[in-house]
């Protein structure tokens, strides 16, 4: 599974999962990772609320992995 996520700070610290590409782990350092262990491997997209909301992460991930 391909996650992102936000680290938000107040009174007590708490990791919230965000959309693919709109949260502060750095997805392309772990795709390129996985891709060294198999260029093969599937990722998946998951806990979204509806298809435009995968759409719109899938979209993420490939300007990632383009840029």
């Amino acid at each position: 599974h391909v996650k992102d996520c936000r680290l938000d700070v107040g009174l007590t610290v708490a990791i919230r999962e965000v959309l693919l590409g709109e949260g502060e782990v750095p997805i392309r350092y772990y795709m390129d990772q996985i891709n060294q262990l198999d260029p093969d491997m599937p990722v998946l997209l998951e806990h979204l609320p509806d298809m435009d909301a995968y759409r719109l992460a899938k979209k993420n991930l490939d300007d990632i992995l383009e840029g």
